[in-house]
């Protein structure tokens, strides 16, 4: 019998010093070359033709009140995710738990302006033998807002 599809996916991951995708050390060397001087990357210095190579994996997120909304999903990762998560925010996609715990990282990924990569495995809709590695980074949007560009590759 198949599983039905969960409501919303978790995940299990875990700190790691250097990206190991080559899309995620490609989008972290754009990153620190066009970042202003000790802050974030500009939404408007973001080329994705800059950064073609690593686009299905890439993900930009802008802070909404208390959470994050998807402004951009690359192709790979809603695919991987089987679901579309472009314009939701964290709790649509993970819950009020899981997402409120990623929306704290992700502020804390902005109040440090340091890049986090993670490496583990979703949790929920036979997702769990896919080992990801995620790479989030500062940005601030033209409106003056933070966010964050990122990747979710595939590392089986």
């Amino acid at each position: 019998m198949l599983q039905s599809k969960s409501q919303f996916l978790g995940y299990h991951s875990d700190p790691v010093e250097e990206p190991e995708h080559p899309g995620s050390r490609q989008l972290l060397a754009y990153w620190q070359e066009k970042r202003q001087e000790n802050g974030p990357l500009r939404r408007s210095d973001l080329n994705p033709a800059e950064i073609a190579a690593a686009l299905p994996g890439v993900f930009v997120a802008e802070e909404a009140d208390d959470t994050f909304r998807f402004r951009l999903v690359g192709s790979d990762i809603e695919a991987r995710m089987r679901r579309v998560v472009t314009g939701k925010t964290l709790q649509e996609i993970y819950g009020d738990d899981v997402g409120g715990r990623t929306a704290a990282m992700y502020a804390d990924i902005i109040a440090n302006g340091k890049p986090l990569c993670l490496q583990g495995n979703f949790v929920g809709d036979n997702l769990e033998h896919v080992r990801i590695e995620s790479l989030m980074l500062p940005l601030i949007f033209d409106n003056g807002r933070p966010g964050i560009v990122g990747t979710v590759f595939d590392l089986n």
